[in-house]
């Protein structure tokens, strides 16, 4: 897209992928180097580092992803697709265990289980086009603009209805389904 004096390059992204996807088309990679910034949904790269840095930050996800008041997932999605999940971790362990399982939400379990699907699928995280070209900014130093934030994007997540809950983890637990639709 151009108004004559400035070109904006619009490209989708995918979070996960083989990295038999690069190099990409001359075309892309002209592109990217022509910018200025890299716009991007969220900065998942600076998130993950702050994350690991910022005891503040931690404590202000955490109520996002786990139920800090008593709470279990159990409560909102029922024993049997609580029990149905619970056996899908222990098939495929994600350092998530017993406790900590009952007091995440169901957005972290669903996100945990498409991590699952994408694995068996051949498909990482590292090689998503969003992480390639977001690491690329930041060895460059190029500017990284954010549409998001990983606050507004749990926001949404928190105000599911527990039926949109159930729903979207019902799907994910069935992560040898969602594995052959991934690849």
């Amino acid at each position: 897209v151009t108004d004559g004096t400035t070109d904006l390059y619009l490209f989708g992204s995918i979070h996960v992928a083989e990295e038999t996807i690069y190099p990409f088309d001359e075309i892309i990679e002209n592109a990217y180097e022509k910018s200025d910034y890299l716009a991007v949904e969220v900065d998942v790269l600076s998130f993950q580092e702050k994350m690991l840095a910022d005891t503040e930050l931690q404590m202000e996800v955490a109520p996002y992803m786990y139920y800090l008041d008593g709470g279990t997932i159990e409560d909102v999605i029922g024993a049997e697709l609580f029990e149905k999940g619970k056996k899908v971790f222990e098939d495929n362990p994600q350092g998530i265990t017993g406790d900590m399982l009952a007091i995440c939400k169901p957005y972290t379990w669903t996100s945990l289980l498409t991590g699952i699907a994408s694995e068996k699928a051949g498909l990482k995280a590292e090689d998503g086009v969003d992480m390639h070209f977001l690491k690329r900014a930041h060895e460059s130093g190029k500017e990284v603009l954010e549409v998001e934030s990983i606050q507004s994007q749990l926001e949404v997540f928190e105000n599911y209805s527990d039926e949109v809950n159930k729903y979207q983890l019902g799907e994910a637990l069935d992560v040898e389904n969602a594995a052959t639709e991934l690849k």
